[in-house]
């Protein structure tokens, strides 16, 4: 399990989770939310694979999305 260089390249995206376990968190978006009415909506979607060695994400306002995935 590579937790410490995931939460790294998560942390490069401006996505710092409260856990890195593993399955689906929610949270505001470091791209859009900011600027939105309700800063804190948890718009962003992260998923942690179940290997724990990469994650993917999305923002169901502005659509940002992308993945990481940890050397091992």
């Amino acid at each position: 399990m590579n937790t410490k260089k995931l939460e790294e390249l998560l942390l490069e995206k401006g996505i710092r989770l409260n856990s890195y376990r593993v399955g689906n968190h929610r949270l505001p978006c470091p791209t859009c939310s900011e600027g939105r009415k309700n800063k804190k909506d948890p718009c962003l979607s992260v998923d942690i694979d179940p290997d724990n060695v990469g994650a993917v994400f999305n923002c169901h306002h502005c659509g940002w999305s992308g993945n990481v995935f940890a050397d091992n």
